[in-house]
């Protein structure tokens, strides 16, 4: 290689060829700047989906508590239903059995 086309310091590992025109070096610049944006913005997002997700699982464990107590308290009103139509039952045969 001539001199006059390639920049090579004494002291560095790489050099510059001067036949690469300053639109390809600012092209590369530009999409590794892009890239790099790009990642940020992926991150960023990221960031948002796992907030989200922490902020559901709290809710999806509070919903299955409500839940829980639901059922009991279905449980409790089966029982107290199922009381009631006893008591139903025996005061109609009281009255029944009453001259």
């Amino acid at each position: 290689m001539e001199n006059d086309q390639v920049y090579c310091g004494q002291e560095s590992s790489w050099c510059i060829d001067r036949r690469i025109n300053i639109s390809t070096i600012f092209t590369a610049l530009t999409s590794l700047a892009v890239a790099v944006a790009m990642m940020v913005n992926m991150q960023s997002r990221l960031d948002v989906v796992e907030r989200e997700t922490r902020m559901n699982t709290a809710d999806i464990r509070s919903m299955q508590e409500q839940a829980v107590k639901v059922a009991r308290m279905d449980e409790k009103l089966e029982g107290i239903s199922a009381t009631l139509n006893e008591i139903k039952q025996e005061l109609r045969t009281r009255r029944e059995s009453r001259p």
